[in-house]
């Protein structure tokens, strides 16, 4: 680590500090109106209403975690200020004091100070950046050495509604934790925070970035520097919590103080992520409690996600020119959470969500055992069990298959008609197939639209995609008639693990529509059933799957009975009778493959495209 670097006259940054034998200002300054500094909540950092010790239980070989000391706060706007016997603090021109740690960081019997300095208010902005300085104490009488920077951070932009935020706190015996940041009501917010080894030149420890997308949730640090490895030399331990204003999830990342810099340690955050997944587990077995599950399950991800560089959307950067951020690799947390959240929709009966579940339980960064892999392919046929087809080919029409265009969700090119043949669209024809015999026939079907429109052909479902920033799905919408301006619709969704954003803005998100009715736009989004009210414009995640009967090329049939839905076990069919099937034949193989299934009314014929073709099946229903 390097030493904080002092600041010379010309930069105008210096603190002048002066040595008076006057009653320490503990009273009075509290009674003061104070520029209030971020904090985790209103009772203190770690919920308990100030400083805490949290001793062990008796018999734990646990360390006792550290006294937690909050730092003084400076009266509002406050630009001199006496902060303990022997130590008064002046700001620099342009600044005002926030808050101030007292310590004797040099050990020479006089109080030194941390002291966090904010821009004073400067409409227009940007007008600087919320510091930490070490303000060194002298004797009466002696040369007072000038103030070093110790932290720096973001430049606050009040243009973009930006306000500076600054917490300070002493979370060890030689140890203090540090924020300094922006809290922004139109743009992302940015902290920098920091463990600060208290010493005659204080230095980081430990340090990362914090960014604060709109509309994400809350994401607060509380540290303990207890020395956990014995070594006489504070830790750092760091407990994130998310809170979206409805459930919080917590996972901590611990260090270890060594001489080439901080250690992590390997246990976390793998070992919180098992906690939330073995709640998840003993929950999901059980009937009243399987529909928690799949809220628990969302929380593991989402602390991976802002922990983890393989998240995709990391929320905690490091500082100090190393960049990225921590590295988590495969998670058997993850895994273990994904099955729970198979087997709580399986307890439930609803068959299509437990398969759509089914595909991101192992899907990375989670692992993926062949223990689990039998486990879920056991859960799944309890819902949906296999069953192997009468009969199945693949087909080959003249006019071919209209192919997928990719990012933009789409009405596909296959439908069945009431006399159970497959209708093909193809080159801007339809032809109708017996799947029994494979014979084809022209058909005087009108081709219909690959484009998701409103039934009032007002409005176009464009394209579903994840923003880079780790909050939410969004998804888009155009008016059809060229006038007016593209809606975007938060979804209340996570992000997939694992996104591609690395140098990009945005990252597809697979979406396939179900129907579009007067009840909205249903749509498969991520995984989850959504439901979509484009006028308002809203969208809320549904439990159950409507009725709607779906468009010709939809996944659900026309009579809203039937779903179809290719799974790597086999193409899952729901039909009339609520039950459902995954149906299976070496003709279908590989089922990964398949894209924009459908089944007939009656659920007993199943369609598929792979590859520019088209695959039917037979079932015995």
């Amino acid at each position: 680590m390097t030493a904080p670097r002092a600041f010379s006259a010309a930069s105008g940054l210096a603190l002048l500090v002066s040595a008076a034998l006057l009653p320490a200002c503990a009273k009075s300054c509290k009674n003061d109106r104070p520029y209030v500094p971020y904090t985790v909540g209103e009772t203190g950092p770690f919920g308990d209403g100030g400083a805490s010790t949290n001793a062990p239980a008796a018999g734990s070989s646990e360390p006792s975690k550290a006294v937690v000391t909050p730092a003084l706060v400076a009266p509002l706007r406050a630009t001199s200020w006496h902060v303990a016997d022997g130590l008064d603090i002046q700001a620099p021109p342009g600044r005002e004091l926030a808050l101030a740690l007292v310590e004797d960081l040099d050990g020479d019997g006089a109080p030194d100070a941390l002291v966090v300095a904010k821009p004073t208010p400067e409409p227009g902005g940007p007008n600087g950046s919320v510091d930490l300085y070490v303000q060194p104490g002298a004797r009466r009488g002696s040369a007072f050495p000038a103030p070093s920077i110790v932290l720096s951070g973001p430049l606050v932009d009040t243009k973009s509604g930006c306000v500076p935020t600054a917490r300070l706190e002493r979370v060890g015996t030689r140890s203090a934790y540090v924020e300094l940041g922006t809290a922004c009501a139109r743009a992302a917010g940015t902290r920098a925070a920091a463990v600060v080894r208290l010493a005659a030149s204080p230095s980081t420890a430990w340090s990362v970035n914090v960014v604060d997308p709109p509309s994400a949730p809350k994401l607060s640090l509380e540290v303990d520097g207890a020395d956990r490895d014995r070594d006489g030399i504070d830790d750092v331990a760091v407990r994130m919590t998310l809170d979206d204003g409805s459930s919080k999830a917590t996972a901590k990342l611990a260090f270890f103080d060594r001489p080439a810099g901080a250690s992590r340690d390997p246990d976390e955050p793998e070992a919180s992520l098992r906690a939330i997944a073995q709640q998840a587990a003993a929950r999901a077995g059980r009937v009243k409690d399987a529909p928690t599950v799949p809220a628990l399950v969302a929380q593991a991800r989402s602390l991976y996600r802002a922990l983890c560089e393989e998240g995709g959307a990391p929320r905690l950067l490091k500082r100090g020119g190393s960049g990225g951020a921590v590295s988590c690799g495969t998670s058997s947390a993850l895994e273990d959470a994904g099955v729970a959240d198979v087997r709580s929709l399986v307890v439930t009966g609803d068959a299509l969500r437990a398969g759509l579940a089914s595909l991101v339980a192992q899907a990375s960064p989670a692992k993926r055992t062949p223990a689990r892999t039998s486990e879920l392919a056991q859960l799944l046929g309890q819902v949906a069990p296999l069953l192997s087809a009468r009969s199945a080919r693949v087909l080959t029409p003249a006019s071919g298959v209209d192919v997928t265009r990719g990012r933009h969700p789409e009405w596909g090119p296959l439908t069945f008609d009431g006399a159970g043949r497959v209708l093909v669209r193809g080159g801007g024809r339809v032809v109708a197939i017996d799947p029994a015999t494979g014979e084809e026939q022209a058909s005087d079907v009108a081709a219909w639209p690959s484009q998701v429109v409103s039934p009032d052909g007002h409005s176009r479902f464009l394209e579903a995609y994840h923003a880079c920033d780790g909050v939410a799905v969004r998804a888009t919408f155009s008016p059809t008639g060229g006038e007016g301006d593209v809606r975007e619709v938060l979804v209340p969704v996570a992000p997939p693990l694992g996104s591609r954003c690395v140098g990009a803005r945005s990252d597809p998100v697979a979406a396939t529509p179900l129907a579009w009715g007067p009840r909205g736009l249903e749509a498969i989004v991520a995984g989850q059933i959504v439901l979509f009210k484009d006028r308002e414009p809203t969208a809320s995640v549904l439990t159950a799957a409507l009725d709607q009967g779906g468009p010709p090329g939809a996944a659900r049939s026309t009579g809203g009975a039937v779903v179809a839905f290719a799974l790597p076990s086999g193409v899952l069919v729901k039909g009339p009778s609520g039950k459902a099937v995954r149906v299976t034949a070496t003709e279908l193989e590989p089922y990964a493959e398949l894209r924009q299934c459908v089944a007939s009314e009656d659920g007993a014929r199943v369609a598929c495209v792979r590859q520019g073709k088209v695959v039917a099946a037979l079932v015995d229903r």
